[in-house]
């Protein structure tokens, strides 16, 4: 597959030497002469695109065979889950595409489920990429794009935005709720922002107290999983058995 030209900077060639953060940095910043931002944010199909599909079974290469009849059950039961499963797809998508000329060791599957908590020797949690099995040296936009757009396909399925367009014309209808003055409902909080709308917040009391509020949460989130499945999983994943298992045993 051709590849898009890719700008080049000596100054960001390590051979030459040591660099400092401030050259690098301007550096960085000198390659959107080349490559600006707009130039990342749109994409045309090339008349010799591969057919999606044939990419599909090219990389089920190396895969056990009778597995790979669950895999595409998995990628059918939604537009995330196909997402999720399909990262040859948009690799062979992006190729075609400007890049800075920046090349990295690249995680290859940045989508937002593979991004996890770490707990560190010195007891400390970072939060960072968890999944490398599709690494490879690549452009450091292409991770970028590729969180980007499973955002956005993250919020379709659990309907996010179509939530955030009601809050806009009829206002915040679900307040954020708290507790003891922390917030232990937050979920309207994101909608009213991207509604661009002021938030209305309200207290709640618990005669059982810590207990009573922790299992307000636990029902709260168990009923959301249920109403939006976790995406890539649907209605025949782990989370939703559970939510229903729970639920039924109260």
């Amino acid at each position: 597959m051709k590849m898009k030209h890719e700008p080049t900077n000596d100054l960001l060639d390590s051979r030459s030497g040591y660099i400092s953060a401030e050259e690098r940095r301007a550096a960085g910043k000198a390659l959107r002469d080349a490559t600006p931002r707009v130039a990342h944010g749109a994409w045309k199909e090339p008349r010799d695109r591969r057919d999606p599909i044939e990419l599909l079974h090219e990389s089920n290469e190396g895969r056990m065979p009778e597995l790979i009849p669950i895999r595409f059950g998995r990628m059918a039961q939604s537009p995330f889950a196909f997402y999720r499963g399909s990262a040859a797809v948009m690799a062979a998508d992006l190729a075609t595409t400007q890049t800075s000329g920046l090349r990295v060791q690249a995680c290859g599957d940045a989508h937002l489920l593979n991004f996890g908590g770490f707990a560190t020797p010195e007891r400390n949690i970072f939060f960072d990429i968890n999944d490398f099995d599709e690494t490879l040296p690549a452009p450091w936009e292409w991770d970028v794009k590729r969180l980007a757009a499973s955002i956005v396909i993250a919020a379709r399925h659990v309907g996010l935005l179509d939530s955030a367009a009601g809050i806009k014309a009829h206002g915040l209808r679900e307040p954020i709720r708290l507790w003891d003055g922390a917030i232990i409902d937050g979920r309207n909080r994101y909608k009213a922002q991207i509604a661009g709308v002021e938030p209305i917040f309200k207290g709640l009391n618990f005669r059982g107290g810590e207990s009573d509020a922790l299992a307000y949460v636990l029902n709260r989130n168990l009923a959301y999983i249920v109403q939006f499945p976790p995406v890539g999983g649907e209605h025949g994943s782990n989370e939703f058995k559970i939510a229903h298992l729970l639920i039924d045993s109260k």
